[in-house]
């Protein structure tokens, strides 16, 4: 979890929230790797 807590407070996870309270999701940390890589394409982009 700290890496995650990390890339949070750094802004690079800005849906942290309300991604790992996706329950129907049965990998909420999949959910967190989509929101990022598409964070960080928006911000590349």
């Amino acid at each position: 979890y700290g890496e995650l807590d990390k890339w949070h407070d750094e802004g690079k996870i800005f849906d942290f929230t309300i991604s790992t309270s996706h329950e129907e999701s049965l990998h909420p940390w999949n959910a967190i790797a989509v929101v990022w890589k598409y964070h960080d394409l928006n911000i590349k982009g």
